[in-house]
């Protein structure tokens, strides 16, 4: 998975690619730069967003956040003042106690944990639970190849790969993104065609 922009002899190599699938004829200078343009963005933005899914999956803080609750309770509780004000309101030196500098260290704590307690859920989509940000990925494509081709996607697979030129032209983004997504790519080309054929239409 590639999160950065996409450079180098290899990227140059895919867009020499995609121009050749596009056109037998060589690509004018405006369609050349709307596909390096168009491809360079989609591939910066699937990489951020699968590095986005992976960052929200890792998150743990929901599993302490009834625990939070009980903290923050327990050190507004009066009953618990005199030591914590005893333990926060130390000097660097450790040899007197500050009362003053407890109470604004304690009135710190607690809004920090308030922040982190306050900090929403991440919310998983519902619906459909396929790979989302691949079928973002290639309605996006399908609308680059519509700009710099001209003429509708749309998609036929056979058993060695892609069997028309807008196939062909998401197979080879795919592959130099994210191989080892490969498998799922004719399913969801067929999806995003009959979507786009409904009038659905990602941008």
């Amino acid at each position: 998975m590639r999160r950065s922009l996409p450079e180098g002899r290899e990227f140059e190599d895919l867009l020499s690619h995609l121009a050749s699938i596009v056109s037998k004829a060589e690509l004018g200078a405006i369609q050349l730069n709307r596909l390096r343009a168009g491809v360079t963005e989609a591939i910066y933005w699937y990489g951020s967003s699968q590095f986005t899914s992976d960052l929200v999956a890792k998150t743990t803080l929901h599993k302490v956040a009834k625990s939070l609750a009980r903290v923050i309770e327990a050190l507004r509780d009066e009953g618990n003042e005199h030591p914590l004000l005893m333990a926060l309101g130390q000097t660097p030196e450790q040899s007197t106690v500050d009362l003053a500098r407890g109470i604004e260290r304690l009135q710190a704590v607690i809004a920090d944990l308030e922040k982190i307690a306050a900090i929403p859920p991440e919310r998983r989509p519902r619906g459909r639970t396929e790979n989302r940000d691949l079928h973002h990925l290639v309605h996006r494509l399908a609308n680059l190849w519509l700009v710099v081709s001209g003429t509708s996607f749309t998609q036929m697979w056979a058993n060695d790969g892609a069997a028309t030129n807008g196939a062909a032209f998401i197979e080879a983004v795919v592959t130099f993104v994210d191989p080892q997504n490969l498998k799922a790519l004719p399913k969801m080309a067929e999806r995003v065609v009959k979507e786009r054929r409904s009038g659905k239409v990602m941008p």
